[in-house]
């Protein structure tokens, strides 16, 4: 008979815990959405890319000014894109008409000197802490007969 009521104790407690245990999650706010990709992924970081590049070029007071309302104009397109309708299958060659035309207005404000300091920022740089990749050892795994 103690073994009976001992087990029935335990149920109750073990349903009741349960219960609490849901209803402080169903009370709990719901877990925001991951912000959208970073700088450095999406197009969103490739137009950071682009201001952190020009922003190590020496530029005019009048290409400063061009740049800005380039990159804004750039910017508020690419969200009305990002806000819109569709897949990001179907939002991926809008994107990237956008930042072909950001590019194409950035080549009618900046030099050819200025041009080509741009494209040598944007290129990607080496990570100096990832490790060097060893020189594989072209003895290792070969037969001597």
């Amino acid at each position: 008979m103690n073994r009976w009521l001992i087990t029935l104790v335990a149920g109750i407690a073990a349903v009741t815990l349960s219960g609490a245990v849901m209803a402080a999650q169903a009370e709990a706010p719901a877990p925001e959405k991951a912000p959208a990709k970073a700088a450095g992924r999406g197009n969103r970081g490739q137009i950071q890319r682009f201001k952190n590049a020009l922003a190590k070029l020496t530029l005019t007071d009048d290409q400063k000014k061009k740049v800005d309302e380039a990159v804004t104009a750039t910017q508020a397109e690419m969200k009305k894109i990002r806000e819109g309708e569709g897949t990001p299958q179907e939002k991926r060659p809008k994107n990237q008409a956008a930042i072909k035309a950001f590019r194409e207005k950035l080549n009618t404000i900046l030099t050819p000197e200025q041009q080509k300091q741009l494209r040598e920022e944007m290129k990607p740089k080496a990570d100096p802490a990832a490790p060097k990749a060893e020189p594989a050892d072209v003895t290792k795994g070969t037969r001597s007969e």
